[in-house]
């Protein structure tokens, strides 16, 4: 472990709930071809509106051959995505899903996040940190974090000094309703092992 190494950020953004965001039932991925502007790119479809913003990354889980994280590009409609990737032909369903999800797929420490909202929230809802635990069985997942999110605009956890040790098969899912919907900026601090 390099304690010099620097911290890699994981941006996202939006205005929705972070909760699973459903895919419309039975929606192909569609194939966007290169642009100028884009290297080779796909366009997801949401069973609702999902929004997030471009420049905002997500996470999909569940599906055959897109499982990762991801850097939105562009928003073309609230229900609709354009990411980056090699498109290989799948239909997703209601049980694939979108979260706001920390996944190196490497051995990482978390140095915790930074939260900023447009303004503070006014509902009692809990913002949670959860470890989905690589070793396959549910009882080693376990909450790291919960913060009741009533009257909270900004909100900075800082591990750097002391950051917790994950496996690369290890992942770190972040819920809140976000029923008000605050637009937020979420900034999440991890580095490799």
């Amino acid at each position: 472990m390099n304690k010099n190494q620097p911290w890699n950020v994981l941006r996202f953004r939006g205005t929705g709930s972070w909760n699973s965001i459903t895919f419309k039932s039975n929606t192909a991925v569609i194939d966007n071809g290169v642009s100028p502007y884009w290297p080779h790119s796909v366009i997801f479809t949401t069973a609702a509106a999902h929004g997030l913003v471009a420049g905002s990354a997500i996470t999909l889980k569940g599906s055959t051959y897109y499982d990762k994280t991801y850097k939105i590009l562009s928003v073309p409609t609230t229900t609709t995505m354009i990411v980056e990737s090699v498109y290989i032909a799948e239909t997703l369903t209601t049980t694939d899903t979108f979260k706001l999800t920390l996944a190196p797929k490497q051995a990482f420490e978390f140095g915790g996040f930074r939260l900023h909202l447009n303004a503070a929230s006014a509902t009692s809802e809990n913002l949670t940190i959860n470890v989905d635990a690589g070793a396959g069985d549910d009882i080693y997942d376990t909450n790291l974090y919960t913060k009741n999110m009533n009257t909270i605009q900004n909100i900075e956890w800082n591990l750097k000094d002391a950051p917790m040790s994950f496996d690369k098969n290890d992942e770190l899912d972040f819920a809140w309703g976000n029923s008000n919907s605050k637009t937020y900026g979420l900034e999440v601090f991890w580095r490799r092992i």
